[in-house]
């Protein structure tokens, strides 16, 4: 009954804002030619903001036919909005805000999905909200098996041994995509037959390309991330990556398992092979570093 009562509160409280027929208060923000007014109410901005009971009554405002009119050019007129709505509400909506789209050259994935394994590499929630800072990595595409031929070969002399590396994986008769990240090489061509390892590494899964909430994603156990990346050696190239021998391609097969143990919780739900449909490598690089 409490909570029902305060969330119609706060509704009604955020009504008043959005109308504010009764304001008494006039906030301009930003500057040059990104300039918005608010009307707001005194007693809700002195009661619910100290700042704003302090800037009331210390002579930082002007009053003008009862109106306090008040200016904050520092401020995004976006940014001011999301505060306001806090004040009234108690509440700030996120997910309008936007960032712009993370840029991915992929026929597989969405520049959405993208910014979720961004999350993912740096060890966030996958719905961790965006920030500007998901631009700054870069998705260049090295390998595609629809342009470049859907073979080991092809795929080994595009990598090139490009790091930190993305896979991408659909196969056919299936919307389901499948992937992994590997900031280490797949291939040491010196040696060969030996696994490497980073605590860093992961392989996930999609439903399809639109799959924002039923995704899986499964980190290399801690306990055994030396096992994360199996480097087999072949002279006529027919292996691809090799993610523990969990996610792996050999020629225009791509194999999943179940239950090597080099990867927690893994995503896949029985031992299987599917022919690949489409595949794409990228190397994923930070502008900022």
């Amino acid at each position: 009954m409490t909570s029902k009562f305060h969330a119609e509160l706060s509704q009604e409280l955020l009504l008043m804002l959005n109308s504010a027929d009764d304001h008494n208060v006039v906030i301009q923000v930003g500057k040059d030619q990104n300039i918005k007014e608010f009307r707001a109410h005194s007693n809700i901005l002195r009661a619910r903001s100290p700042y704003f009971k302090s800037a009331f009554s210390s002579g930082w405002a002007t009053k003008n036919n009862n109106i306090i009119e008040f200016k904050k050019p520092n401020i995004n007129p976006k940014v001011f909005e999301m505060i306001l709505n806090y004040i009234y509400a108690g509440e700030v909506d996120l997910t309008k805000q936007s960032v712009g789209k993370v840029q991915i050259e992929s026929k597989i994935i969405k520049p959405k999905l993208a910014s979720i394994i961004i999350n993912w590499m740096n060890r966030k929630d996958a719905k961790a909200i965006r920030s500007k800072e998901d631009l700054l990595y870069k998705f260049n595409l090295i390998y595609r098996g629809s342009r470049d031929g859907i073979d080991n070969n092809s795929f080994r002399s595009n990598y090139n041994s490009q790091v930190p590396t993305l896979v991408l994986v659909k196969c056919q008769g299936s919307q389901k995509i499948f992937g992994g990240y590997s900031p280490i090489k797949f291939y040491n061509y010196d040696y060969g037959d030996q696994f490497t390892g980073s605590i860093d590494c992961f392989i996930f899964s999609f439903e399809n390309n639109e799959d924002t909430q039923n995704m899986k994603l499964s980190r290399v156990n801690s306990q055994y991330y030396n096992y994360a990346i199996y480097e087999y050696y072949a002279y006529d190239d027919s292996y691809g990556f090799n993610f523990g021998c969990d996610f792996y391609t050999q020629g225009q097969c791509l194999y999943v398992n179940m239950n090597t143990g080099y990867y927690e919780n893994n995503v896949f739900n029985n031992n299987n092979a599917y022919t690949i449909e489409e595949i794409e490598a990228f190397n994923i690089t930070n502008t900022r570093k």
